[in-house]
């Protein structure tokens, strides 16, 4: 969309970058297909923010999220035939819980690309990873170890850093 990233964006970008890497500690194993299927999601993810941006300018929100989701539910429901099977009921639940969550998310993300720019917007992102880590200390009572930690807090910063130079540049 020929938007120039702010050299001084990158900052934030990579010190957020580090604190996933540290969250993460990838190891022997980080080759898999869960891997590739991250890294595919995250590349179909960036290429969603400008899209939405754009999209923003044009169309309401309530528009943006009934194609949103209609061409999500056609794709999963395509992928899902293959390995269906039956699910107990606390399953159900938490699929309407997780799906209920994606359209808090994608709701305020759509509308929150009407008022300031992807580049500023996507940091936001890394954060899902933090989330994540606290969902497993909480719900599944995973250790935090030192180095999960130090790359909370260095996402946070990173994002933190990016907005407010983002916020300066844009005044």
């Amino acid at each position: 969309m020929r938007v120039k990233i702010i050299a001084s964006l990158y900052w934030g970008i990579i010190i957020g970058f580090i604190g996933i890497s540290l969250i993460l500690q990838p190891n022997n194993g980080f080759f898999q297909f869960g891997t590739l299927f991250a890294i595919v999601a995250g590349i179909l993810r960036s290429i969603t923010y400008p899209t939405l941006r754009v999209l923003a300018k044009k169309d309401n929100t309530k528009t943006i999220m009934f194609n949103f989701f209609l061409i999500g539910s056609l794709i999963s429901g395509l992928l899902s035939i293959t390995s269906w099977h039956g699910m107990a009921h606390w399953g159900w639940l938490s699929i309407i819980g997780i799906s209920f969550s994606t359209l808090l998310f994608q709701w305020f993300n759509t509308l929150s690309l009407t008022y300031a720019p992807a580049r500023i917007m996507s940091s936001f992102n890394y954060l899902a990873v933090v989330f994540s880590a606290i969902a497993d200390y909480f719900i599944w009572r995973q250790t935090l170890s030192a180095l999960t930690i130090l790359g909370m807090i260095l996402v946070i910063t990173g994002s933190i850093l990016t907005i407010l130079i983002g916020r300066a540049k844009i005044k």
